[in-house]
């Protein structure tokens, strides 16, 4: 198998934290490239073939001109395939994980970061995310046909008081009600959610939290529908 060739574009303007990272992400055998502003990452983008972005929120404004959140949603569009990783600074984190998963960041980590902790993450996050993709069965309905979601569409229907209507859920919300209807009446664990939807979640307790965020979205939008999503207390989810 070939060596999947890393390339980062590091979009920052603290010309120290880059500096102190190139030596940790070149032993790593990764290249990282310095993006202060918005005219360098496009040339970067241009001539190198960029796998994954690392955003440093503190510049977001200066580079992008608006949020950490709304420059993730337009990388995700514009780079449909390029890993993007946030960073943050700690007392911002709780607030702003959420926010930034939704709109598409890959994984959100917190200062002071790691480079060679982060170089290796990078590397396991662009070789899942460079797999070809498993074909997925296209439908997927709960007991009674209450919920039926439409995976290559990204669509979801419920039904409630014989009438059926479509519901909008964000990317995250669908994978995770998706996975509950693959294995509907089936208790999906704490360890199978990670495993499947954030393999390189650096904390397990706050992927939990993150996740009865996201349960608790889903069970709103889904109210009027006779299935349920249960909680298996310190086990995990199963709908019903």
């Amino acid at each position: 198998m070939n060596k999947i060739q890393i390339e980062v574009a590091f979009l920052t303007a603290d010309e120290a934290l880059f500096n102190s990272s190139i030596s940790k992400f070149r032993e790593g055998q990764v290249g990282i490239y310095y993006a202060p502003t918005l005219s360098e990452f496009k040339n970067i983008i241009r001539e190198k073939t960029v796998n994954a972005i690392i955003l440093d929120s503190d510049y977001c404004a200066n580079i992008f001109g608006f949020s950490a959140e709304n420059a993730v949603a337009k990388l995700k569009k514009s780079l449909e395939f390029v890993v993007i990783i946030v960073i943050l600074q700690k007392e911002n984190y709780s607030g702003q994980i959420l926010k930034l998963l939704e709109f598409g960041a890959h994984d959100v980590l917190t200062k002071p970061i790691n480079p060679r902790i982060v170089a290796e993450q990078i590397k396991a996050l662009v070789r899942v995310f460079s797999q070809k993709p498993k074909r997925h069965k296209k439908y997927f309905s709960s007991r009674g046909d209450f919920i039926i979601m439409d995976y290559p569409a990204r669509k979801c229907h419920i039904k409630e008081r014989n009438e059926r209507r479509e519901i909008k859920l964000t990317k995250i919300e669908f994978q995770i009600l998706y996975r509950l209807l693959q294995k509907k009446d089936e208790l999906v664990s704490f360890n199978d959610f990670q495993k499947n939807l954030w393999p390189t979640a650096s904390s397990h307790k706050e992927m939990i939290h993150t996740l009865h965020q996201l349960i608790t979205n889903i069970r709103k939008k889904i109210k009027g529908c006779p299935s349920k999503i249960e909680n298996l207390r310190g086990e995990g989810f199963k709908l019903s």
